[in-house]
């Protein structure tokens, strides 16, 4: 390419100087053809000296949802797609292309979760954030925690995932391909083959926005924010845990508790001692 790019600078100055154009073009002096070429060279040399684009995998995915309601349940299924694309010439570097091995969603246990189902070649697990957990793959770290879009939501206090993994990435590299979403490609409902499921569950509750994580192997976890409700809206999730607004208590509202619970304690003995 570069050796094309070279002939044809050559063949404009070469028309150039047999149109005797070059005397306006250099402000009238004169320049030999041996002088174009070196000049053809130049411009060569630093076309390719120039910084080039680095070739290398851009990391991208998104997550489509269906909530159905049936009698007095809801069904959920959830299509996971790996958007990621090699933005360089040539043959892609599929060495560390960047695959989808986990699906993780927000887990509140009044959600009324059942009949969790996975994809074939993949499994499922409801897991604790910050308990890691090797034979699954499962980090212990739930990213939209601290993320600036979920960070101040009810789920920054979530202390537990269902965590869908692709077992056969870890039963060894050579299945790799077998259950990981590699680039380009997808597991969505209705487009499920081999007698497998979407990612899915039956829940008591119509949903409520919420946010999901990818992993991934050669590349770092990723948060999304789909642009539908992805989680039943519990009173967890909605952030009256107990009645309240957080699913954990405050320190003040802990120790207003405290005091009423002695205080009682301490009329119940007065009245047993007046007795």
């Amino acid at each position: 390419m570069k050796f094309i790019n070279h002939m044809f600078l050559l063949s404009i100055l070469d028309m150039a100087y047999d149109l005797h154009a070059i005397g306006i073009l250099t402000g009238g002096i004169v320049i030999t053809k041996r002088h174009m070429t070196a000049l053809a060279g130049v411009f060569s040399l630093a076309a390719l000296c120039a910084p080039q684009a680095q070739a290398e995998w851009i990391q991208l995915d998104h997550v489509t949802g269906e909530v159905t309601q049936v009698g007095g349940s809801y069904q959920y299924a959830f299509g996971v797609y790996n958007d990621s694309y090699w933005n360089g010439n040539g043959d892609e570097d599929w060495s560390a292309a960047p695959f989808i091995i986990d699906f993780e969603l927000p887990y509140y246990a009044d959600m009324g979760i059942t009949n969790i189902t996975s994809p074939w070649g993949w499994d499922y697990e409801i897991a604790k954030i910050g308990v890691a957990n090797p034979d699954t793959g499962w980090t212990g770290v739930a990213a939209w925690m601290t993320d600036p879009d979920w960070s101040n939501s009810p789920f920054a206090g979530v202390t537990e995932v269902i965590h869908w993994y692709g077992y056969c990435v870890w039963g060894g590299e050579w299945c790799t391909g077998m259950s990981a979403i590699t680039p380009g490609n997808y597991l969505a409902p209705g487009e499920i083959v081999d007698g497998g499921s979407p990612f899915g569950f039956t829940a008591s509750y119509g949903a409520t926005d919420a946010p999901y994580q990818t992993s991934w192997l050669y590349a770092p976890l990723n948060v999304g924010d789909p642009p539908m409700p992805m989680m039943p809206a519990s009173p967890c999730a909605l952030g009256q845990c107990g009645g309240g607004s957080s699913n954990v208590p405050e320190p003040g509202s802990l120790a207003l508790a405290s005091a009423a619970l002695l205080a009682a304690v301490g009329i119940r003995r007065r009245n047993k001692l007046a007795s």
